[in-house]
């Protein structure tokens, strides 16, 4: 049965999509077409009609939209009765819809039962048309207040709620800087907890005080005095510019928020950048102000893991750092302010050496598995410090790259290692690559592109007499920007090596769009593959999947014999180790090139 055919007047009146009028619409559900007809005619002239001979038929009506403003509804009708259509009508999208039942029946109880359900009135049959059109007019105006009243309710507490989010944009932060205050700083603390706590990350608190800041306002006016402290705001700012959160949170008082994932590496350079950014003058217009400040550095979890334990705990460091004098930062555990001290000696130490030419280059070969032929030496960074002998590189190089020191530094490595290249073949020396490893920083953050070609350009290098080595977490760190540098260096003619290959997670595709030449086997692998089967594993695979995508494969960390010859049944292509020779200083370097024989791979002294 079509929809025209169960609803008798569907024929004869427009869809309410296609009036245009303003007329409140009345939907009218009766199953007798003659009390249908008698409504239309009693009701048309002033509103807009819908009619529905079922109650299926008036819901479907209704879901469809727009809804009506008012409903006629019989009770007795087949299949579902009136009370069931209101039932559902209350239960969905319609329950705001004025409801009048329609019935022969007026029992008390059944009037009771519509109420409940959610009828707003009753019209008994026979028809009054008269009190219908009464009624229909009441129950209208009666929905157009109530809308009026929940249009204007709704206006005003969206106007109040926007009032009290006001209040609360001024109530939480500082009118002075525009920083987030004491209050909204605890807010921004307290969640940054919750989800350390929830992913068992690390965070954080430094609490920055500038010493003796009552003199300025003293002697210079509380104008003035409030114009240090937006400065002091914007140097913040500026000094960690990927902070997490930065509060004034009291006078002369400021806290900053430093989420650390890697447990807290790096917050003694990023404290101590703070001071040195707060020592410079501050140019009013006036005599320069100077300035100094201390620091408290709380550390989570180890410091506290609640709010108020945190700040507490750096509350006391700062007042340490007070107590001996301002100007220094401090740690809530001794211990960690100790081991400050020294890397921040080691850091400046460091920025002297590189002026001083304290640091120097060791090369250390790879030969070919098969053939024994050299195909280069491996530049590495060595420092000689005058006073505490030899400095591990493992020390020194996390602290220039936390620093950004790597920048420099590796630009140097990269001239002097070209530069050394372009000394042995002019003596005549046979030396077909020279490797220099490259940092994540500088494959972020450095012109890497630019101090390549110059480098070359000076030492008068082809492209392809230079490997560059990046570690396998460094091109996974940035990938996009990682993929676009790498790009840029292989069309140069680069050549290119991904070194401590296993130990990150990087995908086969994309090693692929790298477009590398080489992969370097971690030496953590090599050297106990002879004796744990599960890194021989490792080995065999990663040789096999560097051959399967037509990359040159090279084992580092080779000490003895066995693992060369264990090397050489899996087809690996070239070494580097001990066993092939030691890092040697670039005089020892060139004795060892002109002694070389394909034949001979006998390790030399170490160094």
């Amino acid at each position: 049965m079509t929809s025209q055919e169960s609803d008798p007047l569907a024929a004869k009146r427009p869809t309410l999509a296609a009036q245009d009028d303003s007329r409140p619409c009345v939907l009218l559900v009766d199953d007798q077409p003659q009390n249908l007809q008698l409504l239309v005619q009693a009701l048309g002239g002033e509103h807009r009609i819908l009619a529905a001979p079922n109650g299926q038929r008036a819901l479907e009506l209704v879901d469809a939209g727009p809804s009506p403003d008012l409903v006629l509804l019989d009770v007795v009708m087949p299949g579902m009765d009136g009370y069931e259509v209101c039932r559902r009508l209350k239960a969905g999208p319609g329950c705001d819809i004025p409801v009048i039942f329609v019935t022969v029946a007026d029992s008390v109880e059944d009037k009771l039962r519509g109420f409940a359900l959610g009828a707003a009135d009753y019209i008994t049959k026979p028809f009054d048309l008269e009190e219908v059109r009464a009624r229909v007019r009441t129950h209208l105006e009666l929905a157009r207040l109530r809308r009026s009243l929940q249009d204007l309710l709704a206006e005003r507490t969206a106007r109040l709620q926007a009032s009290e989010e006001r209040v609360r944009v001024l109530s939480q932060r500082d009118a002075l800087t525009g920083l987030p205050n004491r209050l909204l700083f605890a807010e921004l603390l307290g969640h940054a907890l919750a989800q350390a706590e929830h992913g068992r990350g690390s965070l954080a608190l430094l609490d920055v005080d500038l010493d003796r800041f009552a003199t300025v306002n003293d002697s210079l006016g509380h104008s003035v005095g409030d114009r240090v402290l937006v400065e002091v705001a914007e140097r913040l700012r500026h000094s960690l510019p990927d902070v997490d959160a930065i509060a004034r949170v009291g006078g002369d008082q400021f806290s900053l928020l430093i989420e650390r994932p890697d447990g807290g590496n790096g917050i003694d350079l990023a404290a101590q950048r703070i001071l040195d950014a707060l020592a410079q003058p501050f140019e009013l217009g006036g005599p320069p102000i100077y300035v100094r400040a201390s620091i408290g550095i709380a550390l989570y979890p180890d410091d506290g893991r609640s709010v108020e334990a945190l700040q507490a705990s750096a509350d006391a460091a700062l007042h340490r750092a007070k107590a001996q004098g301002g100007g220094m930062l401090r740690f809530c555990s001794p211990d960690l302010t100790q081991r400050a001290r020294r890397r921040l000696l080691l850091e400046a130490e460091l920025r002297r050496a590189l002026q001083r030419q304290e640091l120097n280059l060791h090369y250390q070969p790879q030969v070919d598995l098969a053939s024994g032929a050299l195909v280069g030496l491996e530049a590495l960074l060595r420092w000689q410090h005058p006073a505490q002998g030899p400095i591990a590189p493992v020390e020194f190089i996390a602290l220039a790259e936390e620093s950004g020191l790597i920048v420099p530094l590796g630009e140097w490595v990269l001239q002097q290692a070209c530069a050394q290249l372009r000394g042995w073949l002019d003596e005549g020396l046979e030396v077909p690559r020279i490797a220099v490893n490259v940092s994540a920083v500088q494959l972020g953050r450095a012109p890497l592109l630019h101090a390549t070609r110059e480098a070359l350009a000076a030492s008068r290098l082809s492209p392809g007499q230079l490997e560059l080595e990046l570690t396998e977490s460094s091109v996974m760190l940035e990938r996009e920007l990682a993929q676009q540098v790498l790009a840029q260096l292989r069309e140069l003619g680069v050549c290119l090596s991904v070194d401590d290959f296993g130990t990150g997670y990087s995908s086969l595709g994309y090693l692929q769009q790298l477009d590398v030449q080489k992969l370097k086997i971690d030496m953590s692998f090599v050297r106990e593959m002879l004796q744990r089967p599960g890194h021989a594993s490792i080995v065999r695979a990663v040789i096999a999947m560097g051959h399967g995508l037509g990359l040159e494969v090279v084992a580092e960390g080779i000490e003895t014999e066995a693992q060369a010859h264990f090397l050489a049944e899996q087809h690996c292509d070239a070494i580097q180790g001990y066993w092939v020779g030691r890092p040697m200083p670039a005089t020892v370097a060139a004795d060892y090139l002109r002694r070389f024989r394909p034949e001979k791979l006998a390790g030399i002294p170490a160094e």
